[in-house]
């Protein structure tokens, strides 16, 4: 059961949620890469703004809610009039008005267009990675700091910037993965072989076989995803894995995402060390672990 859900795990009030999410904001510097994808030079203002996204999702999290759109607006709901202020929101939040803005978000993060607004002296403005909205996404620039922020750079800021001052790495880490189902409901039941890369766990004898009798598949599915693998849910990046077994029960074959984790450990004849996560990348199932 996640840790969350059992009640061991410590809850936040909201004013400490709000207080921890300011400054994971402002210390993991994502802010205006997100006001560059989400605002415009034209047209009326956005009545949401970026702040209030990344800190809404921020003061959820630590209130350890189920991450579902509908329940953050329940926080938005729950902020106080200071709070919100502080914010820059004048009215109440929408659902259409958070699901534009995540909306936006995710299709920055996707489309590889998520950077800090920038110009090069020498270079025509416009031409950096998020230098304009829509523009181009990789700065022509070379050496140029401001890359295109990728979904495992997004995490991996918001987890450093969660680390406390004068926190201390020891610069080993132990990497691990998880296997973590999609939320989609499987279309194609049929009997094939897994559709994993070359280099992943190998299903073997003793797999679990999908039932003999399954219902059949689904007008359409599977269908060949955006990276020549198969689609078997709706969900556009979900793939075909091998799990191992674990806790007695047999390995067996899923449709979901690979979830590796990379964690602070103890140096080689170094002393005992937090185990902190400190980068965090999501795979499709079966995809290439090298």
């Amino acid at each position: 059961m996640p840790l969350h859900l059992t009640g061991l795990a410590r809850r936040f009030t909201l004013p400490q949620a709000l207080r921890r999410a300011g400054l994971l904001v402002e210390r993991s510097g994502l802010l205006p890469a997100v006001e560059a994808a989400l605002h415009h030079q034209v047209g009326a203002p956005r009545k949401f703004t970026a702040r209030a996204l990344l800190t809404g999702l921020a003061v959820h999290a630590l209130r350890l809610e189920e991450m579902h759109l509908t329940r953050i607006l329940t926080t938005f709901d729950d902020l106080p009039p200071s709070a919100r202020r502080d914010l820059g929101l004048s009215g109440p939040v929408t659902y259409r008005m958070l699901w534009h803005a995540y909306t936006v978000l995710v299709r920055a993060l996707d489309n590889g267009t998520l950077a800090v607004p920038h110009h090069h002296p020498g270079h025509q403005a416009g031409t950096g990675a998020g230098a304009a909205p829509g523009g181009p996404g990789h700065c022509p620039v070379a050496g140029c700091p401001y890359e295109p922020v990728t979904v495992s750079t997004f995490t991996g800021r918001l987890l450093n910037a969660s680390l406390p001052d004068g926190f201390s790495l020891t610069g080993a880490l132990a990497v691990d993965s998880t296997d973590f189902e999609t939320w989609a409901r499987r279309r194609a039941r049929s009997g094939r072989e897994p559709d994993v890369d070359p280099d992943h766990p190998p299903v073997t004898k003793d797999t679990p076989k999908l039932r003999r009798r399954c219902p059949p598949d689904e007008p359409g599915y599977p269908r060949t995803g955006h990276d020549g693998r198969l689609q078997h849910t709706i969900d556009p990046d979900a793939r075909e894995g091998y799990r191992s077994g674990t806790n007695g029960a047999p390995g067996n074959v899923f449709c979901g995402h690979d979830l590796h984790l990379a964690v602070q450990t103890r140096a080689r004849d170094g002393g005992e060390a937090p185990f902190v996560i400190t980068a965090i990348h999501l795979a499709p199932a079966g995809a290439s672990t090298g």
